[in-house]
Formats: C-alpha cells, structure tokens, sequence
C-alpha cells in the first residue's frame, strides 16, 4: 500500500504540500555547490586556454581557435570579463550560471516525460552530481553545451506534446507551435556553437521526435521540422567550412596527438599536451566512472580507488533503475523510453566511433548525457 501511495503523484502533493519550495531549495543547493569555493583552485591548462582566448580580439576567436572548439562561449567571455574581470571567480562564474540554470530544465523534463515524483529525484541527483558540479565550477564551454542540450530536449520534446493535445482536442495552435520552433533552432545552433558534441543530443532528441510524429500521424510536422533543420544546417555550414582544414586534420587516425601549446607555459610545466585513443571498453569505463563518482583524474591524480565504495553504490542503482524501467513501464511511454534510451546511447556509440577515427575521448565530451543516465538511476519507473 505504502508504495501505491508513493508511485501516486497525486498523493505525493498531499505528501509534500509545498513540492514547489523543495524544487526551489534543491536548485538552490545546486547552485551554493556550485559556487563554492570557486576561485580556490589556480586554473588549469584548458582554462588557461579559455583565459588566452577570451582575451584575443573577436577576429582571433573566429578565426584562429583550435579545431575541436568553437566560438560562441569564448565571445561571451570576451564580452562577460570587460565587466567582470578576468580572476577566476569572474572566468568560471559563466560555467556556474549554466551549470545552474540546467537543474531547472533537469526539473522540467523528467516532469513532462514522467512525472512530479521522478523529476524531484532527477532534480536532487542532479543538484548533487559530482560530475556535474566539477564541470560547473570549470572555464570551459561543458556547462552551456549541458544547457544548450537540455534546451534541445525541452523544446522538442514540447512540440510533439502539442501535436499529441492538438490530436485530442481537434484544433491546431501555430502560434504556440512556432514559437517552440524557433526556440529549437536558437538551441541547436546555440548548442552547435558551444560545443561539437551537443550534435549527438540533437540527434538522439530528431530520432525521438519523428518516432513521436509517426506515432502519432502527425507527418503535417514533417515539413516544419525539415525547415528547422535546414535552418540550422544553413547557418552551421559557414563554420564548418571555415574550420573543414583543422577539423580533417584534427580527426586525422592518428594513436596520440601532441600539440604544442606556447600559452600553456603560465598554467602548466611545460608546453605540450599528449592525447591517447581509447579502446571502446575504456571508454565506456572511464564515462561510468565519471558519471557515478565524478570526474576521477584531478592534478593528474587518480581518483577512483578512494570513491571504490560510492563507485559500488551508484552502479547498483543504475542496473536496478534499468532493470525496473524494463519490467514496469507502462505501455502509454514507449516514445518516451525511446527517447530516454537514445538520449543515452546515441551519443555514446559515436563517441566511441569518433575516437576511433582520431578524435580522443574526454568524459566531458558527453556530458549532455548524464540527466538521461541519472533519470536511469532512480529506479522507480514513473
């Protein structure tokens, strides 16, 4: 009985009268994690790149980055350090803006796919991840990408909720349509321009959506969705053929990649830095361990033998949470598994063929992915 109360969303609001106050507090804790301490640590050599970068006039940021980044994060530093400073509470406060506006996007997303009770969970889990609260308090482009990416999710996810109500009630409503529209192509290319790899959450989040609109009879959505697509692939390209030399060049297969770095001398003790391909088994190893633990190389140390036990824990629940969305999800969320599920491997298996073609895997690479993994997590079935 006590779990029929509890699986009840209805009986959770007469549980937790002021639901609204507990989400206001979780981001909150979010947010105070995230700020903490932030300037306590020096910056590292990628953020000293971020720091070199910003620092360049807007014509360098466009032209002469390196290939694997792109320009939208360090102009808004560019602009953020005239007023700010350029310390480093100033340089990673950005990160921690993002990284705390994703919590309420966590919040909304799993409410609208699952419910109340599933997205306090997903809102907490990821309120607490360490993973996440690293990359938050980092002056690199990770967090927006994590922002941009729920974004993405958000708006599509909020289109094929209104063509399923206009379905029921009979009445279309292009006004409210539009505007969603506009918002996933000012995500996408927001997302596309902040980091590479928000391209795999794009994808997983189109597989979902034409899934829905078959589902659903809805191919009149066809033509708008082609437009939005279109758009962001026309105002994408002139990107990619500006950087389409160092890209090549980049993914070229080759084992290790050492690059030289003459600005990294302030931040590191020398000016080189070395890249090593991984095996898809040490991928996928070096993603768990970041996404249960947090991130586990920090100062060149080796972190994941003294979170053994959290390791342990977390891995448990994640099994557990698949385990029970298999045996107990209700026939009505088979889209929405979908969408969960592609959410988590699509930009994982071309991650791992991306590294084997010469681009080397970093876990923040997907970090777009950890609400889906931490929604698998909690192991009700919503």
């Amino acid at each position: 009985m006590g779990r029929a109360v509890l699986s009840d969303p209805r009986n959770l609001r007469r549980l937790i009268p002021n639901a609204s106050l507990l989400v206001t507090v979780t981001i909150g804790l979010g947010f105070a994690l995230r700020v903490y301490a932030l300037d306590y640590r020096p910056l590292w050599v990628d953020e000293g790149y971020t720091a070199f970068v910003q620092a360049q006039n807007l014509s360098y940021i466009l032209t002469e980055i390196v290939a694997d980044h792109v320009p939208f994060y360090y102009v808004l530093l560019h602009y953020w350090t005239r007023l700010a400073g350029t310390g480093e509470f100033a340089l990673r406060y950005t990160a921690v803006f993002f990284g705390s506006a994703s919590l309420p996007l966590v919040y909304v997303i799993a409410r609208d796919l699952f419910d109340r009770r599933v997205a306090l969970a997903s809102l907490l889990l990821a309120s607490l991840s360490p993973f996440l609260v690293y990359w938050a308090q980092q002056a690199r482009p990770t967090s927006a990408a994590l922002f941009f990416s729920l974004l993405i999710v958000w708006s599509y996810h909020r289109v094929v909720r209104i063509s399923a109500e206009e379905q029921v009630v009979g009445e279309t409503r292009p006004r409210l349509a539009l505007r969603y529209w506009m918002v996933i192509v000012l995500a996408n290319l927001l997302g596309l321009y902040s980091f590479y790899y928000v391209a795999f959450v794009i994808l997983a989040a189109n597989i979902y959506f034409v899934v829905s609109l078959l589902r659903h009879q809805a191919v009149r959505l066809l033509r708008a969705w082609g437009i939005a697509q279109g758009l962001t692939f026309a105002l994408f390209l002139p990107w990619l053929l500006r950087q389409a030399g160092k890209i090549i060049a980049y993914i070229s297969p080759n084992p290790s990649v050492v690059v030289q770095l003459d600005w990294a001398k302030p931040f590191a003790p020398r000016g080189d830095y070395t890249a090593v391909s991984m095996g898809p088994g040490q991928i996928l190893w070096q993603m768990w361990r970041s996404l249960t633990t947090g991130e586990v190389i920090v100062g060149g140390e080796d972190l994941a033998d003294q979170r053994l036990g959290l390791l342990t824990v977390s891995s448990l629940l994640f099994f557990l949470g698949i385990l029970v969305l298999i045996r107990h999800s209700k026939p009505t969320l088979p889209a929405r598994r979908l969408f969960l599920v592609s959410w988590l491997l699509v930009p994982i298996l071309l991650t791992i063929l991306l590294d084997q073609h010469g681009a080397n895997f970093f876990p923040r690479q997907l970090l777009g992915i950890a609400p889906a993994f931490y929604r698998l997590g909690w192991t009700r079935h919503g």
